[in-house]
């Protein structure tokens, strides 16, 4: 079905974080602060353990496209810097 098929597409980076193609890096490192909120453990350590997996795999998503967006530093750094 199409919801099914929607499901499986992966998403580019910039729509994993809800920003544009075009978006700056201040842009994109606001909108992985504000999802980092949302879907990190400590957030949802009271939830029960089916809704802990999804926000591990949404986070684990989160990390990836914030380090392809972010010039492969991966969160907390900058690329170009050790």
């Amino acid at each position: 079905t199409a919801a099914r098929r929607a499901r499986n597409r992966t998403l580019e980076p910039h729509e994993v974080l809800g920003v544009t193609a075009t978006a700056s890096r201040s842009d994109i490192a606001n909108a992985y602060r504000e999802l980092a909120q949302l879907y990190h453990p400590d957030k949802v350590a009271t939830l029960a353990p089916e809704f802990q997996d999804l926000a591990d795999q949404r986070m684990k998503e989160i990390n990836a496209a914030y380090t392809v967006l972010n010039g492969g530093a991966e969160p907390g750094k900058q690329a170009g810097r050790c």
